[in-house]
């Protein structure tokens, strides 16, 4: 695909978001800046490394399934699932499923609207969201714990309760849902 291509893509996805925007939110106070945060976000999923199936694949990781179950949702065995979990991993740099994913939400190549995760629980203590914040950006346990000077054993413990009041199903769903809530950044 050319740039040209990517160009003529992009345009015609934003005539096609101009009416619907402008129809849909008449009188809501869409404004200007509105109408250009969705054309930044059009650019950044036509600029986006992902493919659809990846972007796809990576949402779905967001939103909390296992591997297992995207295997079955696109009848495919898990080990093509694993390899393009892992392909993605390399686009970003990372070998961590949570940096990945908040390295795509960060640039915009996927979206919270895409993702059907919200904090659910009591309110994170500080050190719930300090370990939160640290997964996030680091992947693993005992990286967070370096970065933090808590324990391996202190940050699992800090996620393991913020887990339970969000009622995720696992870490990835838990740093995507503290990032809906600004808790993570």
């Amino acid at each position: 695909m050319t740039l040209l291509d990517d160009l003529t893509g992009l345009v015609a996805d934003w005539h096609a978001a101009v009416p619907a925007l402008t129809e849909k939110e008449r009188g809501r106070g869409w404004t200007l800046d509105a109408c250009a945060d969705e054309l930044a976000q059009l650019i950044a999923r036509h600029s986006s490394p992902l493919s659809e199936v990846q972007a796809h694949t990576l949402t779905l990781v967001a939103g909390g399934h296992s591997f297992q179950q995207i295997a079955d949702l696109y009848k495919a065995p898990y080990p093509t699932v694993n390899w393009r979990v892992q392909r993605i991993h390399k686009l970003y740099g990372t070998r961590s499923s949570t940096v990945a994913v908040i390295a795509a939400l960060r640039a915009g190549h996927i979206t919270l609207d895409d993702i059907d995760t919200k904090w659910e629980g009591s309110e994170a203590t500080t050190r719930e969201v300090q370990a939160m914040q640290a997964v996030a950006d680091h992947g693993t346990n005992h990286a967070a714990a370096r970065a933090t000077g808590l324990t391996e054993t202190a940050v699992k413990g800090y996620l393991q309760r913020a887990s339970d009041k969000a009622h995720a199903s696992n870490r990835v769903d838990l740093v995507v849902r503290a990032y809906r809530e600004g808790l993570v950044t």
